[in-house]
Formats: structure tokens, sequence, C-alpha cells
């Protein structure tokens, strides 16, 4: 895939979205998600947030970066009359759409990788990979374990989306180590 053809199929998305033609924008799916991509639900969320915003005022220099071997995430600044949001379009080689998103304008930036807090001292506890299941049902996850003796106290799960951030169910001051000297467990569900 060349590295202009994704951009250009995500500023495609914006004009025909400014131009609400949703039915088109349903249209640039992969056949797999065309039929559960609906056009009044994308005219919806697009309308809400030119209520909010106002209309478009400037589009930014769209960016990509590959996802995985099959696609590359496109984002592109757009400033409203009243603030700013970034779309997100993942696209495949065929020029097709695999993904759409109207985002805060911050959260296309890449994630800060998480720090333990302070307070936290890495040696007093391990981490390790884990899954639970197998086939298309595997979860995987990370184990943090307390290094001292048992026996251990307490299991806390989180069934959360963590493929952002795995310390999502603990919040950032918190993550694996802030839970006493207790084993955790978070999920990653994909």
């Amino acid at each position: 895939m060349t590295s202009t053809r994704p951009r250009t199929a995500a500023l495609a998305v914006l004009d025909l979205a400014r131009t609400g033609r949703f039915a088109d924008i349903r249209d640039r799916f992969t056949p797999s998600l065309r039929p559960i991509v609906v056009a009044e639900a994308l005219k919806a969320a697009w309308d809400a947030e030119v209520a909010q915003l106002g209309p478009v005022v400037s589009v930014g220099h769209p960016s990509s970066q590959p996802k995985d071997a099959h696609i590359v995430v496109v984002t592109v600044p757009v400033r409203f009359e009243r603030g700013d949001l970034t779309l997100v379009v993942s696209v495949i080689a065929s020029g097709e759409l695999a993904g759409l998103q109207l985002v805060a304008a911050d959260a296309s930036k890449p994630p800060v990788p998480w720090q333990p807090p302070p307070y936290a001292n890495p040696d007093r506890f391990s981490e390790h990979e884990v899954t639970v299941g197998d086939g298309p049902l595997t979860v995987p996850g990370t184990l943090t374990l307390p290094k001292s003796a048992g026996p251990l106290p307490a299991h806390r799960q989180a069934f959360r989306d963590h493929r952002r951030d795995p310390d999502v169910g603990y919040g950032r001051d918190h993550g694996p180590s802030g839970h006493r000297g207790r084993p955790v467990r978070r999920w990653s569900p994909s």
C-alpha cells in the first residue's frame, strides 16, 4: 500500500461527511463490515459533533502509521469553529475502510507508556504475561505477583477493555504495584 493512498482515503471520508454523503462512507467499508455500518448512525454522530462544535473551519495534515501488516491508521486533525477533533480512519490495502472514529484531538497522540508511581518499588513485584482459555475466546493479560512469601491475601480481576491502558481498572496512580502486596490479574480482551 502506498503511503498516500490511506491518507487520500481518509480525506475522502472527511469530505463525504462534510457534504452529508454518509451512505457513500458506508460503501467504502470492507464487504464484511458494510452490512453492520449504518449510514444514519454515521450521520447522527457527525451531526452531534457539528451541533456542539460548529462547522469545520480547517483540516490539518493527515498522518499515517501501520497498525499491522494489513491496516494503516490515518489520523486527520479537524478544527471546528468551537473545538478540535481527530478523525481516525483504518484503511486496508484495497483502500477500503476497516474502522472509523472521531475522537478528542489529543486522543490521537501516542499513549505515554505506563510508569510506576514514585511510591512503587518494582523490585517488590514481578509481572508475567498469561492467557486464559484458547482459540477465539483466549483472553491475554498480565499477572502481577509480590515477591514475598505467602500466603497471599487476595486476587483482583478487572474485566474492562485494557487494550489502550491495561491499568484502567486501577487508575494511573495505582497500577499493579498499588495493591499492598496482593497479586493482581489485569485482563486484556482483544
